[in-house]
């Protein structure tokens, strides 16, 4: 017969197995874990490095794509924009980039008093201007079209003053008298260009206003889409489109006079 003591000692020996057995697998979870947190982590570290560098190389290629469309400008030579998708080579960069130059013929935005917009016309044509969306003839704006021409070095400017508010509210001011313009727009107006108008300038008066441009066959703005793609495993993609209208000369200029050579007073 066993003694009472030496049962005891076997019953305690078991409760402090059972227990070590506990907290080994309490710890052998824990780690199990904290690695497969560890692993989590990580690979989400990577794929925000992956994320960083393909929306940093899609960038890139916006501004490849605005290099380009400033060194036309410069050329005086924005016809010559390719439309074509064009590629671009990173080093390290570990991303298939590829962007493209879309010529606009319509522009809707907001334009402020006394700034400017520009549109190119390569051709003859017709470039309808609709405006002002308030119902007082006192809150709405009025536009100013300067008309840029070169027929054989012969450079020359037209201004028309456009947007008499029309009817029983007419500012007076013997502004060019508007048409009706399709909603939301309360006027409109179309200028015809002819083979040697070079470009147009767009200016509000007396007031801000939404405006929408439709130009045939004019430029008025270009839109970019660029697409960068993880070129290694990862399936990480981003696009870019922005929206460029053309450079436009500070509002002073178009009051500056300038000489190819010395201007003599006679």
């Amino acid at each position: 017969m066993k003694s009472p003591s030496k049962s005891k000692w076997q019953g305690q020996s078991g409760q402090v197995g059972l227990i070590i057995l506990l907290i080994m697998v309490v710890i052998l979870s824990l780690g199990l874990s904290l690695a497969a947190r560890t692993s989590q982590q990580a690979e989400i570290a990577i794929q925000q490095e992956d994320t960083t560098r393909v929306f940093n190389a899609a960038e890139s290629g916006v501004e490849a794509a605005l290099a380009s469309i400033y060194q036309h400008e410069e050329a005086n030579d924005v016809s010559g924009i390719s439309e074509e998708i064009a590629s671009l080579d990173l080093t390290e960069s570990n991303s298939n980039i590829n962007y493209s130059i879309t010529k606009s013929n319509i522009l809707e935005t907001h334009l402020k008093q006394g700034t400017s917009t520009e549109l190119l016309v390569p051709a003859a044509g017709s470039i309808s201007f609709y405006w002002a969306t308030e119902a007082a003839c006192a809150d709405s704006a009025s536009l100013l079209l300067s008309v840029y021409s070169n027929d054989a070095g012969n450079i020359t400017a037209k201004h028309y003053a456009v947007g008499n508010c029309s009817g029983a509210g007419t500012r007076g001011d013997n502004f060019i008298a508007n048409d009706v313009g399709p909603a939301p727009y309360k006027y409109g107006y179309t200028l015809f260009t002819s083979a040697t108008d070079q470009f147009v300038r767009v200016k509000p008066v007396y007031n801000d206003t939404d405006i929408k441009i439709v130009g045939s066959p004019a430029t008025s703005q270009f839109t970019i889409n660029s697409q960068a793609q993880n070129s290694l495993a990862g399936q990480e993609a981003r696009t870019f489109e922005v929206k460029r209208t053309l450079s436009t000369a500070p509002a002073f200029m178009e009051y500056a006079l300038v000489s190819g050579s010395s201007i003599i007073k006679n």
